[in-house]
């Protein structure tokens, strides 16, 4: 959830950046994941975060799975703001 890339990116969407290079690679969660349902949101991260999730189940994007990487998805989830961010970058159109 690199927000400075993303702001840096419509930056130069919108023609307001001096120096149009940035390399942005970004995965987010289905449109599905459910903001209130706390399984549908792990679900949600566990995808977005690939196999960098260290969710005990290893990652949704390889078959067979990965083993767990090292972003906390539990921390996230208590973290402050990570449903607001979610929110935001599903309403970012480029």
């Amino acid at each position: 959830m690199a927000e400075q890339s993303a702001a840096y990116w419509d930056a130069i969407q919108s023609g307001r950046a001096l120096d149009y290079r940035l390399h942005y690679d970004h995965c987010e969660a289905p449109e599905t994941t459910d903001l209130a349902n706390r399984e549908s949101l792990i679900l949600g991260l566990r995808i977005a975060y690939g196999d960098s999730s260290n969710h005990p189940d290893g990652c949704l994007l390889h078959h067979p799975p990965c083993p767990p990487g090292h972003s906390d998805i539990e921390h996230l989830l208590a973290t402050s703001g990570t449903r607001h961010r979610m929110c935001r970058s599903r309403v970012r159109t480029s």
